[in-house]
Formats: structure tokens, sequence, C-alpha cells
């Protein structure tokens, strides 16, 4: 089944995943998912940002950093030159 990322954070499925992939507008994450993530869970343990927005993902990465996730690489890539 696929869902809006918002429709499966407010059901909870996200406290069932193993691992968490996001690939958000450039707007950076909605509430909704955000809130989710920040939700005290023993999963997930890994999660996975994919973002062409540089302000939205230090804005995203600073709640989640604040929140319960630990960042521990991040890599730049220009993909479109």
């Amino acid at each position: 089944e696929t869902a809006p990322a918002a429709v499966v954070a407010r059901r909870g499925d996200l406290a069932h995943a193993d691992v968490i992939v996001v690939d958000p507008p450039r707007k950076g994450l909605c509430a909704d998912v955000l809130k989710a993530l920040l939700r005290p869970a023993p999963k997930p343990r890994k999660l996975v940002y994919v973002s062409c927005g540089f302000d939205a993902l230090q804005r995203d990465l600073a709640a989640l950093v604040a929140g319960r996730w630990r960042l521990d690489r991040v890599e730049g890539h220009v993909l479109f030159p």
C-alpha cells in the first residue's frame, strides 16, 4: 500500500519500521512526519534523509538531533550541475 507520508505518520506505522527513508520536497518534512519521527520508540533505528533543500535539511536535522536522533554521517552530492 502506498500512502502519503503524513497519513503513514498519523497511523503510527513509522514505529514498526527498521529503517525510514525520507525524501521531502524542498520545504522539508511536514509537521506530522517530523512529530512522528520525534516520538520515543525502540524502532526505527536508522533514518536516511535525502534532500535537495539545504535550508530545510538544516532545520529538520536540528529538530531531529535535538529530539531522539543522533547524526552519524552527512554526504553532499551535486546531482544537477
